[in-house]
C-alpha cells in the first residue's frame, strides 16, 4: 500500500514539474512584440533633439537647485521643500527616473 502512495505522490509531483501551470501557459500566449533593430543613423536626430531639449533643461534644473541652495542657507524649509519638489520633477522631466 506505501508503495502505490509513494509512486503517486512521484508522478504528481513530476507532472507539476514538467507540466506549466495556466499562469505560465497564459503568459507565453501573450509574449510583447519583437523587437526590430534599427540602425544607428536613424537615432541620430532624435538624439541630437533630446540632448538639445536636456541641454536647455540642465539650465532650468541649475537655477532650480540654486534657488533650493538659497533657500536651505536662510532656514526656509518649507521653501526648501517646494524647490526640491521643482527641481526633482524637472530632473524627472528629462529622463533621468533610474530609480534613484
Amino acid at each position: 500500500m506505501a508503495r502505490g502512495w509513494c509512486t503517486a505522490v512521484v508522478v504528481a509531483s513530476l507532472a507539476c514539474l514538467l507540466w506549466p501551470a495556466p499562469a505560465a501557459l497564459a503568459r507565453a500566449r501573450h509574449r510583447a512584440p519583437t523587437v526590430i533593430p534599427v540602425p544607428a543613423l536613424q537615432l541620430d536626430q532624435p538624439m541630437r533633439v533630446y540632448r538639445a531639449y536636456v541641454r536647455g533643461s540642465l539650465g532650468t534644473l541649475q537655477a532650480q537647485l540654486s534657488g533650493l541652495s538659497a533657500r536651505l542657507g536662510i532656514g526656509d524649509v518649507a521653501g526648501a521643500q517646494a524647490a526640491w519638489l521643482a527641481a526633482h520633477l524637472t530632473w524627472l522631466r528629462i529622463g533621468q527616473d533610474d530609480g534613484a
